[in-house]
């Protein structure tokens, strides 16, 4: 979870989060306003397990593409849920990192 410009953004990992344990979601929204520190500052566990996950991230785009799926990766992208949005209009079998913004009922259908 991160404060960007003002607005919370969130990861996949914070709405998983959020269906397990909403004081979880708490805790991590205050962390993002600096309103909370972590217990301990360095954990070379957590550290292992954010090395780890990351590593994971960077190959799983070439696991799908090695099944057989097409990939756009977003991840980069200036304006990411417009990416999101286009890669998936246009079919992609795989948006990865793809974002999504609300913008209201029907922002989908006019691009918003």
């Amino acid at each position: 979870m991160k404060i960007i410009e003002g607005r919370v953004r969130l990861a996949a990992s914070d709405v998983a989060n959020f269906l397990a344990c909403r004081r979880l979601t708490q805790l991590d929204l205050l962390r993002a306003r600096g309103e909370l520190r972590p217990p301990r500052e360095f954990d070379i566990g957590f550290q292992d397990l954010v090395r780890r996950g990351e590593e994971h991230e960077r190959a799983a785009p070439e696991r799908f593409r090695a099944d057989g799926h097409d990939v756009v990766d977003v991840s980069g992208a200036q304006d990411a849920a417009g990416a999101t949005r286009k890669a998936i209009r246009s079919g992609a079998g795989v948006v990865y990192q793809g974002t999504l913004a609300g913008g209201g009922p029907r922002a989908w259908e006019t691009g918003g």
